[in-house]
């Protein structure tokens, strides 16, 4: 199964909730969430001990709509498993209470298995986090009126954190009758009908605010899980370094052009961005193959900083 970018890289375009209609009605709803919630309760205790006693009387549907996919059931619960036992080593890390007040709150009312899966991921990202440094802090205050979603200490050296993740929608779009290619680069607009937009255009979109979550005058990365229909790494690497940047292999060779997030002012407030993955074949640990650094960062990555997040745990 390899390093999957997402825990839940494969459950879209799997069919509706194993149902007989084309939406579900109250009753089987009910049904879903009673056999769910049972399940989940005895499958991943960590989980069910973090959320609040209205999300266990009445589980969030997030949760329903995630484990019952038509073709994905059982790989959901299995897959369930890797944020469940991630979610213990915080709880051992951290302690209850403390993983509690994080995650409470937001587990309790995932309304979707989108929202569902960004916090399971953040959770996962931070177990990994956690075994690096004996000084953690889930969601930070990072400023008057924002928070990051990690902040911890290695040898020293104060590090802000922000997960973010961004599944790759384009080959799942609904109405593709009329199929279009996906350009690498940005067209000219007489040609845009042709072409659906280039992934890095979405991911620079999504990803320019990062900096504002981020304090000043401490090391700040970006943990990026994300997954695409062609080659992700070089989609990134665009949007970070300029759309030119999507043939070049090595670091040495990476051409910081002013299209590029990185060439901005504002993110000079950001170190570096990081790209976690969980091994399958590893009981569900983090690994991290690649950081694309900022050259322009005030604070760059230290290298015993940069040598423990790429050392295997």
């Amino acid at each position: 199964m390899g390093l999957p970018n997402n825990l839940g890289e494969g459950a879209k375009g799997r069919g509706p909730l194993p149902h007989t209609s084309g939406k579900p009605n109250d009753k089987e709803i009910l049904y879903m969430e009673r056999i769910t919630r049972s399940k989940l309760q005895k499958r991943c205790p960590a989980i069910w001990s973090i959320l609040n006693m209205k999300a266990k009387s009445s589980l969030p549907y997030g949760f329903i709509e995630f484990l019952n996919k038509r073709n994905f059931k059982k790989r959901a619960w299995q897959t369930i498993e890797i944020p469940e036992k991630h979610t213990q080593d915080l709880i051992n890390l951290c302690g209850r209470e403390k993983v509690g007040r994080a995650y409470r709150r937001d587990l309790s009312a995932v309304n979707n298995e989108e929202r569902l899966l960004d916090i399971l991921h953040e959770i996962v990202l931070c177990s990994f986090l956690g075994k690096l440094s004996n000084n953690i802090e889930l969601r930070p205050l990072s400023g008057d009126r924002t928070s990051c979603d990690v902040s911890l200490q290695i040898d020293g050296f104060i590090i802000y954190g922000e997960v973010k993740r961004f599944p790759d929608k384009w080959w799942l779009r609904k109405n593709s009758s009329k199929v279009l290619g996906r350009s690498i680069f940005k067209e000219p607009k007489v040609e845009k009908s042709l072409y659906s937009r280039p992934r890095y255009m979405d991911l620079k979109s999504k990803l320019k605010e990062v900096p504002r979550q981020f304090p000043n005058s401490t090391i700040n990365l970006l943990f990026v899980f994300t997954s695409s229909f062609g080659v992700e790494l070089q989609y990134l690497k665009q949007a970070l370094y300029g759309e030119k940047n999507f043939f070049t292999e090595n670091r040495e060779t990476y051409c910081l052009m002013e299209d590029g997030l990185y060439y901005k002012e504002e993110w000079l407030n950001v170190s570096g961005c990081c790209l976690p993955r969980v091994d399958v074949l590893n009981a569900g640990n983090i690994v991290v193959p690649t950081i694309f650094e900022n050259p322009k960062a005030t604070l760059p990555i230290p290298g015993i900083v940069r040598n423990a997040l790429t050392s295997p745990n």
